[in-house]
């Protein structure tokens, strides 16, 4: 049964099942502390220290809904700067609207941005956001950016099939998340930092993608602030100590996390 089926049955049937014990002795944290916490997986917080953005930088999460990875990067930054919100949703927009708000920070900006379509919103002549739309950005401006583009979910949603529709889905997925990074390395300033984060265990979408940017464009990898994960897999291009700079959490791994990818680059020279 696949997720169409699964929400989309017309009629229930089947067996039904009902959690009536909790597998772990905790309380839930709904509707606690709302105005100060915001929950993440292990992973989705480590990012943001792999980022390391600090206070007074201009910095991009071009990925961003609902906000968790985006106000956890304002926080660290003390509300101070300015950090760039994208997603392409109304309501995803307003969701990362929203989180900012209960959080108390003031330094995010969201905007209704497909990221892929970069020749529409990168501007050679400078930055034009109030009533523009798209919002028009710097080329080469930002200090530091996030992609955690679309993925195949597979460190999250397993998907108990191997055929040719998934084989051709996750090359196309690991081919579409090139836009985002090009036009990351597009806004990014020569000596920012970039990272790139995915929550699959595909290595095609990860280790195949860092080794697509490395070819690609001005950017070399940089050992983490931050290492929990574990090295990136053999095969795809990479050599021994470039998978030792990048971090690959597994399902069945010591942290008990979700499957999870992420790398840190530094931009080397212009990208034109």
């Amino acid at each position: 049964m696949d997720r169409k089926m699964l929400f989309h049955t017309e009629r229930a049937h089947g067996i039904a099942i009902v959690l009536d014990e909790a597998v772990f002795v905790a309380p839930s944290l709904n509707g606690v502390m709302e105005d100060k916490i915001y929950l993440q997986n292990l992973p989705s917080a480590v990012v943001s220290h792999v980022l390391d953005p600090q206070p007074g930088e201009y910095v991009l999460d071009m990925c961003a809904s609902p906000g968790g990875k985006t106000t956890h990067m304002a926080i660290l930054m003390g509300d101070k700067g300015r950090v760039v919100a994208f997603d392409k949703g109304y309501e995803k927009v307003k969701d990362i609207e929203r989180n900012a708000k209960r959080l108390g920070l003031t330094i995010i900006q969201a905007h209704r941005n497909d990221a892929t379509k970069y020749r529409k919103y990168i501007s050679e002549g400078g930055e034009v956001t109030n009533g523009a739309n798209p919002p028009t950005f710097a080329r080469e401006s930002f200090d530091r950016i996030l992609v955690d583009p679309p993925c195949s979910a597979l460190g999250i949603r397993p998907r108990l099939e191997l055929s040719d529709p998934l084989s051709t889905d996750l090359q196309q997925k690991a081919l579409f998340q090139r836009n985002f990074l090009r036009a990351a390395v597009m806004l990014l300033k020569p000596g920012g930092v970039l990272v790139f984060s995915t929550c699959t265990i595909n290595p095609g979408e990860n280790e195949g993608n860092v080794r697509f940017a490395l070819d690609e464009f001005p950017l070399k990898l940089e050992k983490p602030k931050i290492r929990l994960g574990g090295v990136g897999v053999e095969g795809m291009g990479l050599s021994d100590e470039e998978r030792e700079l990048v971090q690959r959490f597994e399902p069945w791994g010591r942290h008990d996390t979700p499957g999870f990818f992420c790398a840190r680059f530094r931009k080397v020279g212009e990208y034109r």
